[in-house]
């Protein structure tokens, strides 16, 4: 896998994870 292909994957998870948190406050509890 290329560094490339890992960071883009990176950031989409972490996006996804960040619209997931704000969407439900009440995830991290």
């Amino acid at each position: 896998m290329s560094f490339r292909t890992s960071t883009v994957r990176l950031v989409l998870y972490s996006f996804v994870a960040l619209v997931n948190m704000l969407s439900s406050p009440y995830w991290y509890l």
